[in-house]
């Protein structure tokens, strides 16, 4: 599974959650829509970034731990961690599952696993596969831990 992104500034937000394709070409068929639908359009809500200029290379795919997922499944659920420290978020998509337990249950594993001094949590997205957000700002998470 291939993961559709958008990097961010870390000053100014956090990494995007485009997408989760099957396919590295129809995830570079959505980017290439994302980047003439939102980057080039002239209404980019992230045009503007704190030390940070926009280029298309910011939109990329990565490719997450995807654990046993059926074949068949029409969504997956996509775990991020996020990071916070002197004003900044840092997100990373660590992992997709095919159920909801199953994404929690890793989300609170990532917890106890970390041992940075900084503020740590985790959020988990429900995401149709194959599917461009229809939001610029991608998919939100359904709910995200606190930092600690």
């Amino acid at each position: 599974m291939f993961v559709l992104v958008r990097k961010i500034s870390p000053y100014s937000g956090s990494a995007l959650l485009l997408g989760v394709f099957r396919s590295a070409a129809r995830a570079e068929e959505q980017r290439s829509r994302y980047l003439q639908g939102v980057v080039h359009s002239g209404n980019d809500p992230w045009a503007q970034q704190a030390y940070h200029e926009v280029t298309d290379g910011d939109v990329t795919t990565v490719e997450p731990p995807a654990p046993d997922l059926p074949t068949p499944s029409q969504h997956v659920y996509v775990v991020s961690a996020y990071a916070e420290a002197f004003g900044q978020v840092v997100r990373t998509f660590e992992g997709l599952f095919d159920t909801h337990s199953a994404a929690e249950a890793f989300g609170l594993e990532l917890e106890a696993k970390n041992d940075e001094p900084f503020a740590f949590g985790y959020g988990t997205a429900l995401v149709p596969i194959d599917e461009l957000s229809p939001d610029p700002n991608g998919y939100p998470d359904l709910e995200t831990d606190d930092f600690e």
